[in-house]
């Protein structure tokens, strides 16, 4: 298992918008999430190293989130960040470190991701992997390590 933390804001990817006219067009991410990619592929940069390149056969995947706290909430009332405005969806979350872990080469394609866990908290809050500043702890294994190991045990 490798497990990497990564500081910072969580951004989800953005959606992608055609702009252009008269027969020039192009592609652009409505709202980038350009530093935060930037700090998910560095940390899947020394996972890929750790494995010594891409990982082959199917792939296990957590990702626990931490949201700033708005300003709204009082720390003593925290409610669950998915009540909360501009946390970000869960699924656009995980597609943005699963896109930014496929270009560290961490894997060769996100498609070999068959388990995916994420969960989303405020800093403090009661959990596995909660950090005490916005970030996120991203943690990847070989599925098939699992179940060989479950094998052996019983």
């Amino acid at each position: 298992m490798w497990a990497v933390k990564v500081p910072g804001r969580p951004r989800p990817k953005g959606s992608w918008k055609c702009v252009g006219r008269n027969g020039h067009h192009r592609l652009v991410e409505q709202r980038p999430s350009g530093p935060w990619r930037r700090q998910v592929t560095a940390a899947g940069r020394l996972i890929a190293a750790q494995a010594g390149g891409p990982l082959d056969g199917p792939i296990s995947v957590r990702v626990a989130f931490t949201v700033p706290l708005p300003r709204s909430i009082s720390p003593a009332r925290r409610l669950w960040p998915a009540l909360a405005a501009r946390t970000g969806d869960i699924d656009k979350l995980a597609r943005s470190v699963l896109d930014s872990l496929t270009e560290a080469g961490v894997w060769h394609d996100d498609g070999q991701v068959v388990e995916l866990t994420c969960s989303k908290h405020y800093p403090h809050s009661p959990g596995i992997d909660v950090l005490s500043e916005p970030g996120a702890v991203i943690r990847i294994w070989r599925t098939t390590d699992i179940y060989t190991e479950e094998e052996t045990a019983s």
